[in-house]
This record gives C-alpha cells, structure tokens and sequence, in this order.
C-alpha cells in the first residue's frame, strides 16, 4: 500500500528541486511525509488502507492538493502530480512630495529684455509702435 508517482517516459537532462510530500489520512489523521527525487518520482510507503489528502508543494513552485484518494491493501496508488511555476506579486510604493510653494511672500522676479520682446509673436507693428501709440492717445 503506497503512494506514487509514475517514472517520467522521458529521463530530464538536468536535476529538479526536491519538494516535499505529504499525505494525510482523513480517517485516523495520521501523516507521512517524503520527497521527490531530482526527476520528480516519489513514494510514500506503508500507508494504510483508506481515503487521504496528498500535498506536493515547492520552493519557486505552486502547490498540488489532491484529495479522497484511497488507497486499497496490495496496491500502489498513483498520482502524477503537475507543478507550475509559483505566480510572484510584487507591491510598489511611489511617495513623491509635493513642491515647496511660498504663498507669504513673491520674491520671485522676471525680467523682460528686449530680445524676448522683439521675439514676441505679435502680428502687425512692433510692441513699441504701440506703447507709442498708447502714449499718443492720452496726450
């Protein structure tokens, strides 16, 4: 009487972490625990005869939660059990502060030369035909 994973058909090049197993019988509540081995098989021997959760959950991988698997006296029960990659959150926290105004006092200044002045998009005759023309009308 065992829990198991089927071997892989396909033998991976490279070795995978080991995440732990472990079962729990929902009967008696009794557990037994295990790993994986570097191509993801394991056993979880000894088990009695019943119904039992299984949990497979590693470090960078999401968990795998099966449950009602019975387990029957003389046989291996298999459960070939899929691990996604965990999904990551991540919270960011901009603060920004808010510029310095001075509202008591305007010691701020802007001076108009004249080539600002000439730059100016006026269209007619220039800004100082005008102020002469202003100067005309209040004589």
């Amino acid at each position: 009487m065992a829990l198991s994973a089927a071997p892989s058909p396909i033998r991976p090049a490279r070795q995978y972490p080991t995440p732990p197993v472990s079962s729990r019988n929902l009967g008696t509540a009794s557990s037994s625990s295990g790993v994986t081995d570097g191509s993801g098989r394991y056993v979880l021997a000894h088990l009695q005869p019943g119904l039992y959760f299984l949990e497979i959950s590693g470090s960078g991988f999401g968990v795998f939660k099966a449950t009602n698997i019975t387990v029957e006296v003389g046989r291996v029960t298999t459960i070939d059990a899929a691990l996604g990659v965990k999904t990551m959150t991540e919270t960011v926290v901009a603060t920004a502060e808010l510029p310095v105004i001075t509202t008591d006092r305007a010691d701020f200044t802007t001076n108009i030369n004249d080539t600002t002045i000439d730059n100016l998009p006026i269209n007619g005759p220039p800004l100082v035909h005008l102020c002469s023309l202003h100067s005309r009308r209040r004589a």
